[in-house]
């Protein structure tokens, strides 16, 4: 009898227990439900929605999470349901092919643990990754067919920006260089030797050199005579191509030059900048017409939002 009493027990506290955590999950699926934040046309946006926009927007486009406002996450979230609203209506949509050679090319230079470790550190499961993913290519496929393609440049446009900005087409001469920095002029002359012997002259600016760009092999990039202290300038501006310096002193300590390259200044003519022209202005115009365009979605639409102060 006694047996029967404590095997009875066990089974009720067992269905005690089973009933607790059943009732639980359903009070905590109350207690946390999603909270609306706004309706698009019947569809609702949520808290979550927005939370997980916003672990996005930091992952993706390296934006600290101070930088971004709530409202302007549930602006871009009520946008983009206006866009993916579009999509339905023009029949687009997006292959699984299309999200995994994304992915592929997103994560190239990380390891899967290293992908891993990031979408957990930013609460971000792999399935809503994609989804996100899957949304942000229709996204851009919608406005490609509804913006993108409708924005033509004439070339009346191009030839009138040239003659009305020509003072943007008269390029500087420049040079592109390299250099050693040491601090005795002992050490700058004794480089020198072993570069008038065959020496190369980026290995020795890596391992000798104490400028900023000795990582680069004292890389100076292409610079113009403003870009420059007036003491390079004098001396790298006089240079023939593949000349090297004799040692130069200034307040950092003795430096060598190597002269690799240099480009003429002069007027850039309109048919070398036509393309360029072409470009800039069918992006500004792009800008533009989706501007117009998504002014017009949200006119057409039923919106409505919340207060949002307080969400986290």
């Amino acid at each position: 009898m006694r047996r029967i009493l404590i095997v009875l027990g066990v089974m009720a506290v067992g269905l005690g227990l089973f009933a607790l955590g059943y009732f639980s999950k359903i009070i905590l699926m109350h207690l946390y439900q999603p909270r609306v934040l706004a309706h698009v046309d019947g569809i609702a946006i949520s808290d979550a929605e927005l939370k997980r926009e916003t672990l996005f927007l930091k992952v993706s486009e390296n934006a600290g999470l101070s930088d971004i406002t709530r409202e302007d996450v549930l602006n871009r979230l009520i946008n983009d349901r206006l866009i993916l609203n579009e999509a339905g209506r023009l029949g687009l949509t997006v292959s699984k092919e299309a999200v995994e050679n994304y992915l592929k090319s997103f994560w190239e230079n990380y390891s899967s643990q290293e992908v891993n470790n990031l979408l957990r550190e930013h609460q971000l499961s792999a399935s809503a990754w994609r989804e996100i993913i899957r949304r942000r290519i229709l996204i851009e496929k919608v406005i490609k067919q509804a913006v993108e393609s409708q924005v033509h440049i004439t070339q009346d446009e191009v030839e009138e920006y040239y003659w009305t900005h020509l003072l943007e087409f008269y390029r500087r001469q420049q040079v592109q260089a390299r250099q050693i920095v040491v601090e005795t002029l002992a050490q700058a002359e004794s480089l020198r030797n072993k570069l008038d012997e065959g020496a190369d002259f980026k290995s020795l600016a890596a391992e000798y050199s104490l400028g900023p760009e000795k990582d680069k092999g004292g890389d100076l990039g292409w610079v113009g005579k403003s870009d420059l202290p007036r003491v390079f300038s004098q001396v790298l501006f006089k240079m023939r191509a593949g000349e090297i310096s004799k040692p130069v002193a200034t307040e950092y300590g003795y430096h060598l030059f190597l002269l690799e390259a240099r480009k003429k200044g002069g007027k850039i003519s309109l048919e070398q900048a036509r393309d360029q022209i072409a470009g800039n202005l069918k992006i500004n115009k792009i800008e533009q017409a989706f501007q117009i365009w998504m002014e017009d979605l949200r006119a057409r639409a039923k919106i409505s939002i919340e207060n949002i102060r307080g969400v986290k």
